[in-house]
């Protein structure tokens, strides 16, 4: 039985990992999944009464026995990369061919403890559901709202009466120089019904957290390229 750690050839913390279970006499294979399908080759199959059974074969390197593996070990690694030379529908379509048929026979293998299971940290990416797991286990959670109406999410912050933030239910790339007037958001714009006009699906918080650099929008430091959106005017 082997464990499989599927990491970008850079990841050093999969490096020391996995020399130390070697050291423990664990039969270790290390593959890096961005590789496949150009670098990296599967081949694997199902019949009725039988599980999957196959193999994943590097281009440099010994293959491993789908069957023989126990435990996998998913770090972050890149996207899949395909041939450069496919039009963009192809491209499209190889990845999502690639995503499921790999990711896809990996998750499906019996038996297998994986950290973390892709399934559940799917799941887990999911805002609303994080929230309600921290609910449920007795942790403390801002006050929050999702809403694509903006009547609600004035009435919410009127309500609220203390400073709010917004947060983007996934990662954004809305970072910009920052070059506005460098005013503070007061008690107007957190009760400006127009604030959120014309945006998706927001989460409002009515808590004021550090801005980490990831995608967070605080109220007082509000990108000028939102245009209409800016919670102040």
């Amino acid at each position: 039985m082997s464990v499989l750690v599927l990491a970008s050839d850079e990841d050093a913390v999969a490096d020391r990992v996995a020399a130390e279970l070697t050291g423990r006499g664990v039969l270790v294979v290390r593959m890096n999944p961005s590789v496949f399908p150009q670098r990296l080759s599967m081949a694997a199959r199902i019949s009725c009464g039988e599980p999957w059974s196959g193999s994943l074969t590097p281009e440099v390197g010994e293959s491993i026995d789908l069957a023989a593996i126990r435990s996998v070990w998913l770090r972050q690694s890149s996207q899949f990369v395909v041939d450069d030379r496919m039009s963009a529908p192809e491209t499209a379509f190889a990845y999502g061919e690639a995503r499921r048929g790999f990711g896809g026979v990996l998750a499906a293998l019996g038996r297998c403890l994986w950290v973390n299971d892709p399934m559940a940290a799917a799941r887990a990416e999911y805002k609303p559901v994080q929230l309600a797991a921290a609910v449920e286990v007795g942790l403390a959670i801002p006050s929050s709202l999702i809403t694509s109406d903006p009547l609600s999410a004035h009435d919410w912050a009127r309500e609220l009466g203390r400073p709010i933030i917004y947060k983007p239910l996934a990662p954004c790339d809305l970072h910009q120089p920052y070059r506005g007037s460098g005013r503070t958001a007061g008690p107007k714009a957190q009760a400006d019904c127009t604030a959120l006009s014309g945006a998706g699906p927001e989460v409002l918080r009515g808590a004021c957290h550090r801005h980490r650099g990831r995608g967070l929008l605080c109220a007082h430091r509000l990108w000028e390229r939102l245009g209409p959106r800016r919670l102040a005017q």
